[in-house]
C-alpha cells in the first residue's frame, strides 16, 4: 500500500497575487512546481523523523523513515486543478492511518522482543525454538546456554524471548508521520508564488 498526498488549490487559499491569476494556477507547470515543493518538504520531514525516532529497544537500526524518504515519487497531475505526490513505501500508510494488522502468511505476526532481533528475520537465528503461551500468544525463545549469532545477553548467557508471536495487533494512527496539511499547502503556494514572480520578472526585463 502506498500513501498519497493530493493537493487541490482553491481560489480562497491563494495569495492575492495568485488570485489575480486564477486561470494560470491550473497550468501544468505551476502544479508541478507546487508538487515538487510538497515532495521536497515530505522528504525533509522523513529525514527528521529518521533522526528523532530510533528503535525503541536500541539495536541495529532499519532506518524506516529514511527508506520512506527515498520512496517519495515525482508529482503527478490529477484532473485540472490538483497534483498528487505518492510515497511507495511498505508500512508508511499503515503508520499514518493505523488499524488492525493480521498475518499475511501463516498464523503469527513476528514482533522483536529485544535489541538483537531488530533488523533481522527470525530464520536468521538457528538457536530459537517455539513456545506457546496461550492461543493468541507465543514466542521464539533462545535455547538456554546457546550463544549463537547475535544472541548473547549482557551476562554472556543464552536464553530469553527473541520474538513475540501474536495473531493480530492494532496500530494507532499516527498523523505526525506526514507534515500538517496546512504546512504542505503553504509550501506549495509559496512555490507557486515564487514561480509567478520569476515569470513576471523575466517578462519585465
Amino acid at each position: 500500500m502506498s500513501l498519497a498526498q493530493v493537493l487541490t488549490i482553491e481560489k480562497d487559499d491563494a495569495s492575492p497575487h495568485l488570485q489575480r491569476l486564477t486561470a494560470a494556477i491550473r497550468h501544468p507547470d505551476v502544479r508541478k512546481t507546487m508538487g515538487r515543493a510538497v515532495a521536497t518538504r515530505v522528504k525533509k520531514h522523513f529525514a527528521s523523523l529518521d533522526r528523532e525516532r530510533p528503535n525503541a529497544m536500541g539495536g541495529e537500526r532499519t532506518h524506516f523513515y529514511e527508506g520512506a524518504a527515498s520512496a517519495v515519487q515525482q508529482p503527478q497531475l490529477v484532473g485540472g486543478d490538483a497534483v498528487r505526490v505518492d510515497i511507495n513505501h511498505l508500512g508508511i500508510a499503515q503508520r499514518f492511518y493505523g488499524g488492525e494488522i493480521t498475518p499475511q502468511h501463516g498464523n503469527w505476526l513476528t514482533i522483536p522482543a529485544r535489541a538483537e532481533a531488530y533488523g533481522h528475520r527470525a530464520r536468521e537465528f538457528s538457536d530459537l525454538h517455539f513456545v506457546l503461551f496461550r492461543n493468541d500468544l507465543a514466542g521464539l525463545v533462545q535455547t538456554e546456554g546457546d550463544t549463537g549469532r547475535g544472541s548473547v545477553d549482557s551476562r554472556g548467557e543464552g536464553g530469553g524471548v527473541f520474538y513475540w508471536l501474536v495473531t493480530r495487533v492494532y496500530q494507532k494512527p499516527d498523523p505526525t508521520v506526514l507534515p500538517p496539511a496546512d504546512e504542505l499547502r503553504d509550501e506549495a503556494l509559496a512555490a507557486g508564488d515564487d514561480y509567478f514572480q520569476t515569470i513576471l520578472a523575466r517578462a519585465a526585463s
